[in-house]
């Protein structure tokens, strides 16, 4: 299989924000810095956030959609709400854009089932999360495509 030059690559971001906060004193650093790194990997067609942006107050989206993301509201309190409107999200309505690459941000194993159903439709999923949270389930699905925000903050030394 011929590999697609990066520009070409289409590429859908996907980040659980409660998981991974892009957001930090009220400056973007970890977005930024996942964002710089994505753009190696090809054309962003999606930069998406997952949260319950309400419950935070509006700074933090505000700073967000400023500078390109589009915050999604998951306004339930219950376990795994973000988790399960990101998934279903992608299944009903973004996976009709045909990504070349999923990139998701957190370390949920609560996504592994999505990593799996992506991997079996030959679309290659990147995640990023904290070191030492990302679960095992995604460690072992992906063991050169976990990648960590630590890392990304001193761009200049990661490989992809």
């Amino acid at each position: 299989m011929q590999q697609q030059p990066e520009k070409s690559r289409k590429i859908v971001v996907l980040a659980d924000y409660q998981n991974v906060p892009l957001v930090k004193r009220r400056r973007n650093i970890n977005g930024r810095a996942i964002v710089s790194f994505v753009e190696r990997l090809g054309n962003i067609c999606l930069l998406l956030a997952y949260n319950h942006w309400r419950a935070l107050g509006i700074e933090n989206e505000r700073l967000l959609t400023t500078e390109g993301w589009t915050c999604i509201d998951v306004p339930f309190t219950e376990k795994n709400a973000v988790d399960k409107h990101l998934i279903q999200d992608y299944q009903r309505s973004f996976q009709h854009m045909s990504p070349d690459i999923v990139v998701l941000i957190s370390g949920d194993g609560d996504y592994a089932p999505l990593v799996r159903s992506l991997r079996k439709e030959g679309i290659r999923v990147v995640v990023i999360g904290w070191q030492g949270y990302v679960n095992h389930r995604l460690l072992r699905l992906l063991p050169d495509d976990v990648y960590f925000v630590q890392d990304l903050r001193g761009l200049h030394s990661v490989t992809v």
